[in-house]
């Protein structure tokens, strides 16, 4: 049984940011959307898309529970953002029970989380001497984040429960004479009993770990730059249960959690040197958003509640069933 990866595809509204003529107005959005399926339930789906033209933070999420007899799905997906700043979390759990003679055959319980947040905005860099002439800059972005998994230990299966987990990240800036693009995202795949897969996240360019990653290009000093930051994250769960015996249980539970809280931020210009190579330190950064990129975003703190979410369904349900 594989996983359903379902990428939902931002990379279209930054192309049409980089075709745009005017660069004034900073822009926002979130777009988390969820869904869940079994064999006792039809495909139930959810999601929102709010979007920002005055550069305002922005936050949205997109949630699914549904409980029966035969297993439990629950899907979560959150996303936020502000200057320089987006973070997002994407949680699924899946909970297959086989009880005879009301279940028959097997029981598949599915579900999956995918959150897409970005931001433009533009920045220009100001020195009094050096205005209109080209410089060249070198700007830090930092990606920071973690999976977390848990698989029920009594599970006999082979093939499942199976787990689904990526991030990807980008960041690009255009400063009309030059553009410039680094982009990258790990996915992490999990079946029973433990063997694990990583590898890049699909349609997010190589396999690159959180960490802080750089970029540079040429500008014009007192013109304005372009810059654009997208990350996303998706995870899915997959439990399938049957009458005893390998490769299937009665009872298998998966929990799938990528909580990039402090996600995918800017870190601050690291460099700034004139066209003949030589440092500038005396310039001033302004952006239509007020925010001033010369520094780094200061990460907001992490919604802690957010990571229960799964595991408290998985409590409940386990709490039901001994009762």
């Amino acid at each position: 049984m594989m996983v359903h990866r379902s990428l939902t595809c931002g990379l279209a509204l930054l192309t049409l940011w980089s075709a745009s003529t005017s660069w004034a107005m900073p822009a926002s959005y979130v777009y988390p959307t969820v869904s869940t399926h079994a064999s006792f339930s039809p495909l139930l789906t959810d999601s929102q898309n709010r979007s920002s033209q005055t550069g305002a933070p922005l936050a949205s999420h997109a949630s699914l529970n549904i409980s029966h007899q035969l297993g439990s799905m629950v899907a979560e997906a959150h996303g936020q953002v502000q200057p320089g700043l987006i973070r997002f979390f994407s949680s699924s759990t899946a909970t297959a029970i086989f009880e005879a003679p009301l279940a028959f055959g097997h029981v598949l319980s599915a579900a999956q989380a995918t959150v897409i947040a970005g931001w433009q905005d533009t920045f220009t860099i100001n020195s009094e001497s050096l205005n209109g002439t080209r410089g060249h800059l070198v700007a830090g972005f930092r990606v920071d984040g973690s999976f977390d998994w848990t698989v029920d230990p009594w599970a006999l299966t082979v093939a499942n429960p199976v787990m689904d987990q990526y991030y990807s990240s980008m960041l690009t800036l255009n400063s009309g004479v030059d553009s410039a693009s680094t982009r990258g995202g790990q996915d992490h795949r999990i079946s029973y009993p433990g063997v694990e897969q990583w590898g890049p996240a699909p349609g997010a360019g190589p396999e690159r770990a959180p960490g802080l990653w750089t970029i540079e290009l040429d500008f014009i000093f007192g013109s304005p730059l372009l810059l654009q930051i997208e990350g996303s994250a998706h995870t899915a769960a997959v439990a399938f249960a049957c009458p005893g015996g390998s490769p299937c249980s009665l009872h298998t539970f998966t929990n799938s959690t990528a909580d990039f809280s402090h996600t995918a931020y800017w870190a601050g210009l690291l460099g700034v040197t004139d066209a003949q190579g030589n440092s500038v330190s005396n310039y001033t950064v302004h952006s239509e958003s007020g925010f001033n990129y010369r520094l780094a975003a200061v990460p907001i703190p992490a919604a802690g509640v957010l990571l229960f979410t799964g595991l408290t369904a998985l409590v409940g349900l386990a709490a039901r069933r001994r009762s």
